[in-house]
This record gives structure tokens, C-alpha cells and sequence, in this order.
């Protein structure tokens, strides 16, 4: 729903009209027009509105992109590896109109052409329809668009930016294609289990620029994905990445490189017993992934606080369920919360039928030190000859 507030520029008030919507639980304003100042507007229904025609287009996303593509000349990556010829939008302009709507307003194919009526893209670009999108994309084979993106990428380093601190991470995205060979069956970040998902890695720098990627298989596991990670990273970049790349397997393919790396709190609880001060760390050296490694152990409030509370929530859950399978009054009501609670790793800290929470059982449940510490592996290359990894 529309409304209006005023923004003050100098000494002008300017009437402005805003929409918002709830992004993830938070108000964000989605759209704003500006009317002009209260002497405009006055002027305007002082003349009368009947022969005024006024338009109004989103423009912020779309005029960024256009000066993006001004300094990497992305159309002309595009168009030279397309190999266009003759007038009409390139493949170079979809590509750029299709990179508009996904910083403006996400849609689906069908929906680009009504998004195109409301933005300042149609006044740059003819109309462009959804079946004009597919039949260009047909003309996109997998080498050309890795092309496409080593040329983009060596555009951007050309620039100055730094590529030689490489931020390495996994996700994935549910699809509702049939099983193929790229979409399967996997772990899906969105619990979308009953979908085939496919899978993907990003590298970004400090900059928060993907400079490499690749989409892979939904059921391969991101750790065996770490050999064609380091296939396309260059040789004297220092890796960062989580501990779901952890592994002796994955640590000897990097020997000698530098990486910075986090450990699992499960495999290390020597480690989660040391003493740290209150956001504070300390460093050692340890064995770990089969070579010494350079450790630092940090004590974090603020990570104490976050996990503390997501716990304490999980509880409350946990219990609350628990107690209404046992409200049933079934014949096996009681079985079924204990198998629930098993299910749930805590039929040892939450007992049964009192739903009372075990206190003994705590230091050794997920709120322990895990809550406070974060430990990480570092590598720092082949000139000392010691590992680093961060445990978190």
C-alpha cells in the first residue's frame, strides 16, 4: 500500500510517495516516487491535471547496471563471444536486460515484459518478450557462457581488484525439473527434500566480487567438489573457506598453498576445553588433518549470545511438541515423544514425563563451549611450513 512522507533536500520539501513491503520480517521500502516540491504541486491542480500525461519508471537498479556495463563492457563480452551479427538487441542487450530485472525486480521469463513496462529499461530497449529471452538463451552453450565469464573475470582483475584472497562457499537451489544430470536428489538448505535441487560453489574476494563458479551435480557433497575449486583458483591465492571443506583428503590437495579454514567443534574437544577470556583468543600449534597446523581459539559474546538464544529456542520447541504428542493421551503417546525426542538429540537433556530439563546433561548438549568458541586452521604457505585452520 502506497503512502506519503516528505524529504528535505536544502531547503526544498519534496512530497514523496513509498511503498513497502515485509522482506524476510522487515519493513523495506520497495518503491519511491517523488512528487516534487508543495509550489509544483500547487501549480499542478492550480492548471488542471486533464492534459497532463505523466509516466513514472524505476530507474535506480537499471541506470547502476548501465554503468556497470560502461566499465566492463559486458554487451561487448557478450556480443564478441556470441560472434552477432546485424542490428536488433544482441544477445549482448538480453543479457543485460535479464541482469536489470534480477537487480530490480526477480521474475520469472514471462514476467519480464511487464517488468520492463514499469522501469526506465524500456526507454533504453525495444520490447523485448519472454519467448524472444528463450529463443536467445537456446544460442548459449556451456562453453561459450564460460567464455562469457572468463573474459567478465579478467576484466574486473584488469581493474585492480584483488584476487589473491579467495572466499570459497557451496549452496544449493530446489528445482522443480525432473531428475537429470544435473538436478538430484541432495541436502537441500531449503529442507526441500521431496525436490531435486542442483548444487553450486562461489569464489569471492574482499570485494564480495564472484570471480569463479560452477554449478555441479545436486547430489555430489561439497567436499568432493574442493579438486575443481582449486582447478580454477590461481595458484598464489590464499583460500578461506568453512569447515564443510575440512578434511585430510581436501587439506593434502592444498599442502602448498596458503588457506585460512574453520574447524568442526566436533572433532577438536581438546580444543573446546582450553580457557579463553571473554572475546579474546589464543594461538597454538596442533596437529590436525594430519599436519601441524597453526590454531587460533577465539571467545566470542557475541556468537555466545546468538547460539544461546537459537538453542533456547530449539528447546522451547522441542519441548512444546513433546508435549502435545503426550496431551494425545495415545497408547504409545509416550513412545512417540521419546522417539521424538531421539530424533531431536536431546532424549538425555529433556526427560520424560516431566519434561524437566536434565542440568547434567548440559555442558555436554549443543550448549556448551561450542556457543563461545570459534577455533581457526590457518596456512600460511610454503615458506614456513605451517598450516593454519580456523576452528568456528
Amino acid at each position: 500500500m502506497p503512502y506519503y512522507t516528505f524529504k528535505r533536500s536544502g531547503k526544498n520539501r519534496y512530497l514523496v510517495l513509498r511503498w513497502k513491503k515485509r522482506i524476510n520480517g522487515v519493513p523495506t521500502i520497495v518503491k519511491e516516487i517523488s512528487v516534487g516540491t508543495a509550489d509544483n504541486l500547487a501549480a499542478m491542480l492550480d492548471s488542471g491535471l486533464s492534459d497532463i500525461v505523466l509516466k513514472s519508471y524505476s530507474a535506480g537498479s537499471t541506470l547502476s547496471k548501465l554503468f556497470i556495463d560502461k566499465k566492463i563492457g559486458f554487451r561487448e563480452i557478450v556480443n564478441s563471444v556470441m560472434t552477432h551479427k546485424g542490428t536488433g538487441i544482441s544477445p549482448g542487450d538480453y543479457m543485460l536486460l535479464f541482469t536489470m530485472n534480477r537487480l530490480s525486480d526477480p521474475g520469472s521469463k514471462n514476467s519480464i515484459e511487464k517488468w520492463m513496462n514499469r522501469d526506465y529499461a524500456s526507454v533504453i530497449f525495444p520490447k523485448a518478450t519472454s519467448q524472444d529471452f528463450w529463443n536467445v538463451m537456446d544460442r548459449f552453450s556451456d562453453e561459450k557462457i564460460k567464455q562469457i565469464h572468463n573474459r567478465i573475470r579478467n576484466r574486473i582483475i584488469d581493474m585492480g581488484y584483488d584476487f589473491t584472497n579467495m572466499f570459497v562457499d557451496a549452496s544449493n537451489m530446489y528445482t522443480f525439473m525432473e531428475e537429470n544430470g544435473m538436478a538430484s536428489k541432495g541436502h537441500n538448505k531449503k529442507h526441500r527434500y521431496d525436490l531435486n535441487q542442483i548444487s553450486y560453489y562461489i569464489a569471492a574476494n574482499y570485494d564480495y566480487i564472484p570471480l569463479y563458479g560452477e554449478s555441479y551435480a545436486g547430489n555430489v557433497h561439497d567436499s568432493k567438489t574442493f579438486q575443481s575449486i582449486l582447478n580454477n583458483m590461481p595458484e598464489n591465492s590464499t583460500l578461506i573457506f568453512d569447515r564443510g571443506y575440512n578434511s585430510r583428503t581436501n587439506i593434502d590437495l592444498i599442502s602448498g598453498r596458503r588457506y585460512i579454514g574453520a574447524l568442526k567443534q566436533s572433532d577438536h574437544h581438546d580444543l573446546m576445553k582450553l580457557d579463553v577470556e571473554m572475546d579474546s583468543h589464543i594461538e597454538l600449534t596442533k596437529n590436525a588433518y594430519g599436519r601441524d597446523h597453526r590454531i587460533i581459539l577465539y571467545h566470542s559474546s557475541s556468537l555466545e549470545k546468538r547460539r544461546r538464544e537459537k538453542f533456547m529456542k530449539r528447546m522451547e520447541r522441542v519441548i512444546l511438541r513433546a508435549k502435545k504428542i503426550m496431551d494425545t493421551w495415545d497408547s504409545d503417546s509416550m513412545e512417540k515423544a521419546r522417539i521424538y525426542l531421539e530424533t531431536e538429540k536431546l532424549n538425555e537433556t529433556i526427560l520424560l514425563p516431566s519434561l524437566e530439563i536434565n542440568q547434567e546433561r548440559m555442558p555436554n548438549s549443543q550448549t556448551s563451549r561450542i556457543w563461545m568458541l570459534k577455533a581457526s586452521l590457518i596456512c600460511t604457505g610454503k615458506e614456513t611450513g605451517l598450516n593454519t585452520v580456523s576452528a568456528q
